[in-house]
């Protein structure tokens, strides 16, 4: 499997500009082809803003802004609040969702008879704390970014080494990481943290995985433009919130984005560099073998 060493300065910048909405369309793709324009439009592409917190008539009801608003479609329906969960179901729902399995009876148990007002707050952080709080919201991010420990189609290639990635990010859940840092240590964590070496390395694996059409083994060439497409339509769709691919073959129709985007972004990761850790040489030869592609660290 490959491993990207230098990626560039670009890349980063693009990042940082396209989720901060500042990304600006070309004049010539808006002249040109004014659906461009009119998507550039959309509300998705515009500032976020905080909306005014609605009145209602169940104040009491409400414990936060967000019930507010809540609470405002109930009314507007002719609903009423569903009744307050009872201790148990509480539990569980709260279990399932910050760690994905249920209580055990003994939590049940000490949960339901525990009257103190703090004992919800300190179960919540108890679990926060726990490493299976990392397994279980990873695994979201994972599936984003096309997590497998293969490359897919007829052969499916074993990445043997994909394990480190997964666990960067489960560690990075545990951590509480800030998520532009997260981004960021993904996207350009050997530009941004020279110093830190095979450490950082772990994120960045993540332009290693995806598919591998083994079919094009001996065309080394359209193998690197296959994978840097999987690469880019990656990046956009998990980092960015969008999708690009479509822009590979033409100017997109209902997103913001032209062919000059798109090849521009394609350009970056075509201009990173690739390593074979365990011959100690750059790039992908026809006819490698699969030791070449699995391996991203030497053997112990």
């Amino acid at each position: 499997m490959q491993t990207i060493t230098i990626l560039s300065f670009t890349l980063l910048v693009a990042s940082i500009a396209w989720i901060g909405g500042q990304h600006a369309l070309g004049e010539e793709a808006g002249e040109n082809y004014p659906r461009i324009a009119t998507a550039a439009e959309h509300g998705s592409f515009k500032p976020l803003q905080r909306p005014d917190v609605p009145e209602t008539t169940n104040s009491t009801w409400i414990t936060s802004p967000i019930d507010a608003f809540i609470l405002e479609k109930l009314e507007g329906a002719k609903l009423r609040p569903a009744a307050m969960a009872t201790k148990e179901a509480l539990l569980r729902r709260m279990s399932f969702d910050l760690i994905g399995l249920p209580p055990t009876p003994e939590e049940i148990r000490t949960f339901t008879r525990d009257t103190r007002s703090e004992a919800y707050a300190e179960l919540v952080d108890r679990w926060l704390e726990s490493r299976a709080y990392g397994e279980r919201w990873a695994r979201h991010w994972l599936d984003i970014v096309r997590f497998a420990d293969s490359g897919g189609y007829e052969t499916d290639i074993f990445y043997e080494q994909a394990w480190h990635y997964r666990d960067y990010v489960i560690r990075s859940f545990n951590e509480y990481k800030p998520y532009d840092q997260f981004l960021l240590e993904q996207v350009a964590d050997d530009e941004l943290w020279l110093d830190q070496g095979e450490a950082m390395q772990d994120a960045v694996a993540v332009w290693t995985l995806g598919q591998w059409p083994n079919a094009f083994d001996d065309f080394p060439e359209k193998l690197a433009y296959v994978r840097r497409t999987d690469q880019v339509v990656t990046f956009s769709e998990s980092m960015l919130g969008l999708s690009v691919g479509c822009a590979n073959c033409h100017q997109h129709k209902y997103d913001p984005i032209s062919q000059r985007d798109y090849f521009g972004l394609e350009a970056v990761f075509a201009a990173t560099e690739t390593w074979d850790k365990n011959r100690n040489r750059k790039h992908l030869g026809k006819g490698e073998t699969s030791s070449y592609r699995i391996l991203r660290y030497p053997p112990d």
